[in-house]
């Protein structure tokens, strides 16, 4: 861009001083030359142009700012992004500023309008795909017991929310961005501002301003979109921090749990009927609800002390309803039928495992849950939304893409309109003036054989 500008500011001096030197004759081969390279320029970045009375043109870029005055080029620099010093973005030399936001057509338009438009929500949204698995794995997996029947550990580890200054910020502020509920995570990333004196969140996808709780502090965090943010130091007016709550996830996720034997394929604990009961209850399979409860392994009695009550570790007269959930201590667990009177039920740890596949069947099914959206769609559904979105957004291209190829062809068109050459006018002219030049010939030769027959006439007489 910058060597095309300066390209063109050199055929201004030039284009002004040759009309000049010929009292207003058009230069037409350094016109040829200068259009070709704004020819060029366009397919880069979008421009516009004004054409001077003196014959200069004049290039501007972006929201309007001067290329090319004259016979003077400014040059376009590249900056590091306000958020991100890898992320580079378009500045204008003169002021360096970005001008990154007003450059919406040509090769860099598109390159930018892909990083903003597709690559990153796609990676946000990547991203609360990986968290969502991540999480719901490792949830799952605590809930269950491995072969050597131990509790459950982590199966993936991954990087968390991330918050970045901007880069001109001046106060003395700094956030620190957790998880508070993975399900209402969405896939956006967020802006926060201290304007007016408090801070506003607002989705940077579409600007809109996010509604948000709390008071800030470790305490009382800012909550919002399964975020919790806490703030600390004194901010000034006008300070900004880029949240992304999983922009990073994809990339970092990895497997912490290599040995197979460890995965939690049983339920941490087991339910048993006594040997000596007399009713026809029946006990089904026990589950965690709550994995850090301190007693979930202490051994657990259910007494029934009539077919329709029922005591815990002989404490508590509870009421009894087939197939309802009884829990304690962090376990669930469903007895049907009608017990007797004297009949009991234990609840313990399970301690090998061994022919029990009841967590393996959770963690499988968990493709299937609503564990997104705060309960509302699952994580193979938001995948799903995920590819028919980026197929959606490709179509839209290729369609862009032909309504501007079209529009690229007409204006080229009628560019040769006007200043190309025809060249089947070019051939008639051609054979116009050669008729023309042999009519001419024929009229001195018929001219030339009437003297030569008057001096003959002459000459006799």
């Amino acid at each position: 861009v910058n060597s095309y500008a300066q390209a063109i500011a050199g055929l201004n001096v030039q284009i002004v001083h040759a009309a000049a030197a010929s009292q207003g004759q058009q230069p037409n081969d350094l016109l040829d030359q200068r259009d070709a390279l704004v020819t060029k320029l366009s397919g880069l970045i979008g421009v516009t142009t004004t054409r001077d009375t003196n014959g200069a043109l004049n290039v501007f870029v972006g929201n309007g700012q001067s290329l090319v005055v004259q016979g003077q080029a400014n040059a376009l620099i590249t900056l590091p992004g306000e958020f991100n010093a890898s992320q580079i973005d378009v500045g204008y030399g003169p002021t360096g500023n970005s001008i990154s936001a007003g450059i919406n057509s040509g090769e860099i338009g598109g390159l930018l309008a892909a990083r903003t438009q597709l690559t990153g929500p796609v990676r946000s949204k990547l991203g609360q795909l990986t968290v969502a698995i991540a999480q719901s794995v490792n949830h799952q997996q605590a809930l269950g017991a491995d072969l050597y029947g131990n509790q459950g550990t982590d199966l993936f580890a991954f990087t968390g929310p991330q918050a970045v200054a901007a880069s001109h910020n001046t106060g003395g502020a700094s956030i620190a961005v957790s998880l508070s509920d993975p399900g209402a995570l969405g896939g956006d990333d967020y802006q926060l501002a201290w304007q007016g004196g408090s801070y506003v969140l607002t989705r940077m996808s579409d600007g809109s301003t996010v509604a948000t709780t709390g008071a800030g502090t470790a305490a009382s965090p800012l909550l919002a979109g399964g975020l919790s943010i806490v703030i600390s130091g004194a901010p000034a007016n006008g300070d900004r921090f880029l949240i992304q709550p999983a922009s990073a996830a994809a990339g970092s996720i990895s497997v912490v749990q290599v040995d197979g034997s460890k995965i939690a394929a049983a339920s941490a604990v087991i339910g048993s009927a006594g040997n000596t009961n007399t009713g026809s209850g029946r006990i089904g399979p026990a589950s965690v609800v709550d994995p850090a409860n301190a007693n979930l392994f202490t051994p657990a009695s259910i007494a029934f002390t009539s077919a329709t009550t029922y005591s815990i570790n002989g404490s508590g007269s509870f009421a009894y309803t087939p197939g309802a959930d009884i829990t304690a201590n962090g376990w669930k667990v469903q007895i049907s039928g009608t017990p007797a009177a004297g009949d009991t039920f234990a609840v313990s740890r399970n301690i090998s495992g061994k022919g029990d596949n009841t967590n393996a069947l959770a963690l499988a099914a968990l493709q299937n849950q609503n564990v997104l959206g705060s309960g509302a769609v699952s994580i193979s559904g938001a995948l799903g939304s995920l590819v028919t979105q980026v197929g959606a957004i490709a179509q839209q291209t290729t369609t862009a893409q032909s309504a501007q190829t079209a529009v690229n062809n007409s204006a080229l068109q009628a560019v040769q309109s006007r200043s190309g050459v025809n060249l089947d006018e070019e051939a008639a002219a051609l054979l116009q003036w050669q008729q023309a030049y042999q009519a001419a010939a024929q009229a001195l030769k018929i001219g030339s054989s009437l003297f030569d027959t008057l001096i003959a006439a002459v000459r006799a007489g």
